[in-house]
């Protein structure tokens, strides 16, 4: 039987603080994309229909507004969706 050494445990352990740091990275540079987009998008769409329909402050305003609160919104879901997963499980191993 061969004997583990200390440093093996440390490999394994710095592996996965590496992959979780990894993994909170690649979680946070989603949301902030996706926060950027959301609100770039709607931007653009008002600024297209304020010239469009000639009402130059009125679609701006509401949908930045609505951009804003759309990506609070998927913020939201994109944070706490890892703490959703395990109730998701139980429920469908119950039924």
């Amino acid at each position: 039987m061969k004997k583990k050494h200390h440093y093996e445990k440390s490999e394994k352990n710095e592996t996965d603080n590496r992959s979780a740091m990894y993994s909170a990275l690649a979680m946070f540079t989603q949301v902030g994309l996706v926060m950027f987009s959301t609100i770039a998008v709607s931007l653009l769409i008002g600024y297209f229909l304020d010239n469009w329909l000639d009402t130059t402050p009125l679609f701006i305003i509401t949908m930045s507004v609505l951009g804003i609160v759309a990506s609070i919104r998927n913020m939201y879901y994109t944070l706490t969706r890892d703490f959703r997963k395990p109730k998701d499980k139980v429920k469908n191993e119950e039924e």
